[in-house]
């Protein structure tokens, strides 16, 4: 799952950030991403650009936009309630 911070990273030039999605045989996004990523799009001098190179990049048949629904809700609380019974909970 790339979030909006590994999407800027990613066309920053960050290394890292370019050889996991090189690896990765799929790459997700989730809706709540594409909306940050447009907001931030629409804010900058480069909308136009910023949305062609985020079209181009979502048109690879390895990237896709999760969806989010009650099942991922679930998944998420058994995922937090790991971490917290572990006493390593990530930030919400």
């Amino acid at each position: 799952m790339l979030d909006t911070s590994a999407y800027s990273a990613y066309l920053r030039g960050s290394e890292e950030v370019k050889q996991a999605i090189r690896e990765a045989d799929e790459i997700y996004l989730n809706p709540v991403v594409l909306g940050e990523l447009y907001a931030g799009f629409a804010h900058g001098s480069r909308e136009k650009k910023n949305r062609e190179r985020l079209r181009d990049f979502l048109s690879s048949p390895r990237v896709q936009v999760a969806v989010i629904d009650e099942e991922s809700a679930e998944r998420y609380t058994a995922i937090i309630a790991y971490l917290w019974s572990k006493g390593t909970p990530i930030p919400t």
